[in-house]
């Protein structure tokens, strides 16, 4: 994938993001081509393949994107507890609500866990929540755990139009520090 600063490449990256973003709208991620991509951008081919090697790559530029922008949000917003974390990871992922659910919708959870697993690992490390005997492997499946589980937390919500954020955040909170199990 491109990641140098000329601007025309840029351009071309975001015209090639933002026409294959349309076309997924409209139809399931396997049917879209690249040829179509490229006539949409009104690009050539070889300017594709200069700056992205797959569909799956311009899916991983954008949603790069998308988390860096979450976790720059978070940043801003330090001192938070985990159930306004949550309702903040809740608003902001439903401003993206059409892409999450195509994505999801074509079978892209490892994608967004991937991706989830990948950005949580920087708010962690800047969030300092863990306790001091807390090992290395504890704390990286307590990651992997906590963003397999909001992605689909995230998958069902996005189907489920009746869950509001206030009353969904508290819910999280309470599973995340089992809240609801009688041990």
């Amino acid at each position: 994938m491109y990641s140098g600063n000329n601007p025309v490449a840029i351009k071309s990256q975001d015209a090639i993001r933002n026409e294959f973003l349309k076309l997924l709208k409209i139809k399931p991620f396997n049917k879209i081509s690249i040829k179509e991509i490229n006539e949409q951008a009104k690009l050539a081919r070889q300017t594709f393949y200069l700056l992205f090697s797959s569909k799956e790559e311009i899916l991983e530029f954008h949603l790069d994107e998308v988390f860096l922008s979450f976790v720059n949000k978070v940043k801003e917003n330090k001192n938070k507890s985990i159930e306004e974390l949550v309702a903040m990871f809740l608003v902001f992922f439903e401003e993206h609500r059409e892409l999450l659910k195509s994505l999801i919708d074509n079978k892209f959870h490892g994608l967004i866990s991937g991706k989830f697993i990948q950005y949580f690992d920087i708010l962690i490390d800047d969030m300092k929540i863990f306790k001091k005997n807390v090992s290395k492997l504890e704390i990286k499946y307590f990651k992997v755990f906590v963003s397999g589980a909001m992605v689909e937390v995230l998958s069902l919500w996005l189907n489920d139009d009746n869950a509001e954020i206030e009353e969904l955040s508290p819910v999280v909170k309470k599973i995340i520090f089992g809240e609801m199990l009688e041990v």
